[in-house]
């Protein structure tokens, strides 16, 4: 026979199974206990809802379109077996498509339903026909869910886009891949009968979808490709605006004036050698030119995308929709979407690669085939045509460039996700929810959370849970389902209330005083548990309370209509036990809250860890997002997991804080802000830098004999022509100058010369080892026979040995793991994070002084240097002022160099002119003084808020009033400005910052809405019960925890870090330490081979031994 695995195609999504190649273990139960697993796991009824975020994972997927259109063309009569009264009665009898579904409701399993669907002509739509069978004997359902087949194509007035069932009458609609999904057809049923009805009518849907197409069949031919003679003009002429709009923007980017709108197409390409050359004078002066040149021709060439687009679909096919297979399958969702159509028949538009062009090659050009820094749409990755017509090389090139990096991308995330789903499973792994509701660490029993979620309930509950209006439309059929008779008889508040009212009494019949109320009402879920029917979650209460208040539906009947109805009685238990009164309604919804509630022993932990772990493989491995303006980059992806997740990093790569402006304000007050913040850089009131380089003799004044004099001008800007919100005059910036700038060079000079002679010295190094080993020895000083290099050669073996810990920087806990084939070996590539302090261990191994420090002091401000002196006054012959002492080096030479440095400035401020004077001596290398001093001008502030860069203005939008965002973070500068903004409110994306300003709880919020943000750029669902509980699980010791080796380092099970990594090195330190394990965690408990305290291992089973002597007895 076949020795294949058969599965049915509703269960490949739930398996991620695709029949490419995929494979599948076998298990082999041992016991019990596992044979009780394994059935549950592969029991694909129950299987519906995805734990991620509780949306169904089952679905006829691919099938769909077989029932897609809305009605049969013209009308059948009685010969077409048609069993429900006609819709029109004279002068004959006719029957609508739509009662064709309902055609046969037979009485058995294996009734001739299929065969009197085969005698119905001319099939175009298959509709859920088998829907009373599989709800017989129960109240029909009452449902309504919209397409997903946009209105355009039915007509906005067809009533098409809704699928609507009454009372188990289909009225309009058609079945789409919105059916299958979240609230759709499948899951209403699913809710409301139960599982293993909709596992029933999706095997039927798809017997009778495959039946169909053996019927009628399904082909797309070229005719469904082709567009319409007008479309075809519309589509073309479009397409030759490309160049112009992106020559535009590239215009508009470079500041370069072109014609208005109305003028020819020939004056505007006159002027393209002008952009040409602005663009590329931009290009060879700013690094980041590239990056802002792209976002504005992307945003240029977008626009006309979708005009072409919508020119074409689908009012531009020759064949219409639903006639046109290939557009019926792609807009219902069977398979591929709009995307795939419009490549085929319109065009493919702009290529992207990690979120950009085409880069561009160091002459200029994308290809050879054009012309350096080309303005255009085609040569930057814009491509019009389409493959119904075919591409040029070029645009083929260009494609196949995007998709190859699609590839590069999915094939090295895929180690980075699953390593982080790994740390954050190993982390998690001990979280369960316990009886008491509670979410408790098994490891030590610390409390994460007081309610799973902040509400108690499962994610694979929440579906329909306040969907009010679907449940109270079915509310005979929900009443059955949950038994609201027993309901009444559960322990509900009144109990509660009576208890506690006769305590009371108690207490003061024995004299005991009681406490009077101090008039606070606490919610009812902090007084009474879960446990007690009626007590549910402040948002939920306040969700119901509202709609039976409101009955937007008319579905629930008011009490006092009721009271007329019974004569002015009292409602009592026949008002609740009537679903449909407001009483019963309201405790049918308590008692289906109730039974919504996790699981005690649920492994939520895991749930967690799987879905954000899962998700992330979708993502872009590097990519970085606008934060609201173009140039404000933030990262996103992966990256940026790792960054909130596994590092827990103190310091993030593109920190941003965003400042509302404060109410009543809007954008001019915005600019003010950001005038307030934004960096003055020396540079920017610089109007000339002149340079003069002359020898100078030996005089009594020089400590050493000929010298270079390099005599700098730097002429500013008159005061008058300074803009008036920067707020600075010329004596604030000779100050800086006499302070800063002098500083800076000197320090820059230093280091100039310290790079060239040790180049020269790493040449004559060089030369000497040329010799011979021996020779290269001698050169190096190293005497024969000392051992060093044998010491240095250890034998591989001795490398390999994993017990041997001799890396005393590991020990001090300064330096992660290095990799290799030790131990401590990462499952990891490692990170930049791991580099940054691998490297920081190596330079303080090697010592201090050097390069280092002098690259520290440039970027300095004169607060933060050390022994800062104002250099105005010319320092005295032969000396060193001390703020650029101390700057020690190998090189000897280097060191007399840097100290023989004498520096004078002079200001003159009628001319608005500062002068500065360096002096070394002749024999040094020769200095670019030129480039070094406009260096040391940029990086030199006339005034900043340490820590922001930069400044960029968010217009008001319906999220938000206007804003000003910073690419940088310093919460006490910001304060300042309270006069502008709107301190209660201030955001930033680092959660580091955040805890150290701000405290845990505003930690764990920007946590939160950290990583729904990253997951919302890419339009993943994750439920927020997950990511609330890693961050409650990060941050519930009041700190931010890491979910890597260093954060399970506070974990108290042993066993438990022995399993994620670096076994060695935990266990020789459980050992020394003398800690236990108290085998409460998982992995503790698989280790010694006992069952785990979750699930069904959470509680144990008591036998009463009377029972057995009592057979025994009777036998």
């Amino acid at each position: 026979g076949e020795r294949v695995i058969r599965m049915h195609y509703a269960n490949c999504n739930t398996f991620n199974a695709d029949f490419d190649g995929d494979e599948i273990n076998l298990h082999l139960p041992q016991d019990n206990l596992a044979r009780a697993e394994g059935y549950e796991i592969v029991h694909a009824d129950e299987q519906y809802i995805v734990p991620t975020d509780g949306k169904p994972v089952r679905g006829l997927i691919q099938l769909v379109y077989a029932a897609c259109s809305p009605t049969r063309p013209g009308l059948l009569d009685a010969s077409d077996h048609i069993i429900l009264p006609p819709t029109i009665f004279k002068p004959e009898p006719l029957y609508t498509g739509k009662q064709a579904s309902h055609c046969c409701c037979p009485q058995e399993q294996d009734g001739p339903l299929l065969s009197q669907l085969r005698s119905l002509k001319d099939w175009v739509q298959v509709l859920t026909s088998v829907l009373a069978f599989y709800t017989r004997g129960k109240p029909p359902l009452t449902f309504s869910c919209p397409g997903k087949t946009p209105a355009d194509y039915w007509g906005k007035s067809s009533g098409e886009t809704e699928l609507l069932f009454f009372k188990g009458e289909l009225l309009h609609g058609c079945m789409d891949k919105a059916q299958y999904g979240k609230f759709g057809l499948v899951h209403a049923v699913k809710e409301l009968y139960g599982a293993k009805v909709a596992g029933g009518l999706i095997s039927a849907l798809s017997r009778l979808f495959t039946a169909y197409l053996h019927f009628g069949g399904f082909t797309c031919g070229l005719d469904d490709l082709l567009l319409i003679q007008a479309a075809e003009r519309e589509r073309t002429a479009l397409c030759e605006t490309a160049e112009l709009r992106a020559l535009r923007a590239s215009a508009e980017f470079a500041d370069v004036s072109m014609p208005d709108e109305q003028a020819e197409e020939q004056e505007c390409v006159k002027r393209e050698p002008a952009v040409r050359a602005a663009l590329s004078k931009m290009y060879r002066s700013g690094k980041n030119t590239g990056v802002l040149h792209d976002m504005k021709c992307t945003g240029a060439m977008h626009p006309l995308s979708s005009d072409v687009i919508k020119v074409c679909l689908p009012k531009g096919q020759i064949k219409p929709f639903p006639h046109n297979c290939l557009s019926l399958m792609t807009v219902t969702g069977a398979k591929g979407s709009l995307v795939n159509f419009s490549q085929i028949s319109c065009l493919l538009g702009q290529q992207e690669l990690e979120g950009r062009r085409v880069p561009r090659m160091a002459s200029g050009k994308t290809l050879p085939c054009f012309s350096p820094f080309d303005a255009g749409a085609r040569s930057g990755g814009f491509i019009g045509d389409r493959f119904l017509t075919g591409l040029r090389p070029q645009e083929y090139y260009f494609h196949c460039m995007a998709g190859r990096d699609g590839l590069v991308d999915t094939t090295v995330k895929t180690s980075r996700s699953g390593y982080l789903q790994r740390c954050l499973v190993k982390n998690l792994e001990s979280l369960k929810v316990n009886y008491d509701h509670t979410v408790r660490d098994d490891c030590d029993g610390s409390i994460v959370q007081f309610a799973y979620g902040e509400d108690g309930i499962d994610v694979m509950n929440v579906g329909y849970l306040r969907e009010f209006s679907f449940l109270s439309r079915n509310a005979q059929r929900f009443a059955q389902q949950l038994n609201l008779e027993q309901a009444l008889q559960a322990t509900g508040l009144s109990h509660w209330e009576e208890e506690k009212r006769q305590k009371k009494l108690l207490k003061a019949a024995k004299g005991k005083a009681v406490l009077p109320s101090k008039g606070v009402d606490l919610p009812v879920n902090g007084v009474y548990p879960f446990s007690c029917l009626g007590v549910t979650s402040e948002a939920f209460g306040d969700a119901l309370g509202e709609y039976v208040r409101t009955n937007p539906d008319t579905s629930l009947q008011a009490s006092h209509k009721r009271k007329k109805k019974s004569n002015g009685s009292t409602p009592g238990s026949e008002t609740l036990l009537d679903p449909t009164s407001e009483a019963g309604f309201r405790r049918l919804m308590e008692l289906k809250y109730m039974r919504s509630l996790a699981a005690p022993g649920e492994a939520v932990g895991v749930l967690a860890a799987q879905s954000v772990g899962e998700p992330s493989t979708q993502m872009t491995l590097n990519t970085f997002h606008m934060a609201g303006r173009g140039e404000a980059n933030v990262t996103l992806g992966i990256p940026r997991l790792r960054e909130l997740f596994m590092t827990a990093a103190q310091s993030i790569k593109t920190p941003v804080m965003t400042l509302p402006i404060r109410p009543g304000m809007a954008t001019p007050q915005a600019t003010e802000l950001a005038n307030r913040l934004r960096r003055i850089r020396l540079a920017e009131v610089l109007q000339s830098l002149r340079i003069e380089e002359y020898v100078a003799v030996p005089s009594q004044q020089m400590a050493f004999g000929r010298a270079r004099v390099f005599k700098l001008r730097l002429q500013f800007f008159p005061e008058h022509l300074y803009p008036k919100e920067a707020g600075i005059t010329f004596a604030d910036v000779a100050k800086v100058f006499q302070t800063v700038f002098m500083l800076k060079l000197q320090v820059a000079v230093k280091q100039e010369l310290k790079k060239a002679n040790a180049a020269a010295a790493v040449t004559q190094m060089s030369v000497a080892g040329i010799g011979g080993e021996e020779q290269g020895a001698a050169a190096r000083g190293t005497p024969e026979g000392d051992g060093t290099g044998t010491a240095a050669r250890k034998s591989e073996k001795e490398e390999e040995d994993e017990n041997v810990e001799e890396n005393e920087e590991y020990q001090e806990g300064k330096l992660r793991f290095a990799g290799g084939r030790k131990e401590e070996a990462t499952y990891d590539a490692g990170d930049e994070e791991d580099k940054q302090i691998a490297a920081a261990v190596r330079k303080e191994a090697e010592g201090r002084g050097g390069e280092g420090e002098d690259e520290e002091s440039l970027d300095a401000s004169p607060e933060q240097t050390p022994n800062t002196t104002p250099s105005s006054a010319s320092p005295t012959p032969g000396t060193t002022p001390d703020s650029v002492k101390g700057y020690g080096s190998k090189q000897k030479s280097t060191d007399k160099a840097a100290a023989r440095l004498t520096a004078s400035d002079m200001v003159d401020a009628e001319e608005y002119a500062c002068e500065a004077e360096i002096v070394i001596p002749l024999d040094t290398p020769t200095l670019l003084m030129q480039e070094i001093a406009e260096r040391v001008a940029v990086a030199t502030m006339i005034r900043d808020t340490p820590g922001i860069e930069r400044c960029y203005i968010v217009e008001a939008d319906a999220t938000g009033p206007t804003k000003v965002q910073t690419d940088g973070i310093n919460f006490p500068g910001v304060w300042a400005h309270s006069d502008l903004i709107d301190v209660d409110n201030i955001t930033t994306n680092d959660v580091g910052s955040t805890l150290r300003m701000y405290g845990v709880e505003a930690a764990r919020a920007t946590l939160m809405r950290e990583v729904r943000a990253v997951f919302g750029a890419y339009g993943i669902g994750v439920d927020p019960r997950h990511l609330g509980l890693i961050a409650d699980f990060m941050t519930h010791m009041g700190g931010y925890r890491a979910c890597n080796r260093m954060g399970i380092e506070s974990s108290t099970s042993t066993f438990l870090k022995i399993s994620f990594e670096t076994a060695a090195h935990f266990l020789t330190d459980a050992t020394m330490k003398g800690t236990t394990d108290d085998l409460t965690s998982p992995a503790s408990r698989l280790v010694v081979g006992r069952v785990v305290e979750m699930g069904t291992g959470c509680f144990d089973l008591v036998q009463n031994l009377d029972i057995g002597d009592l057979a025994v007895q009777a036998a």
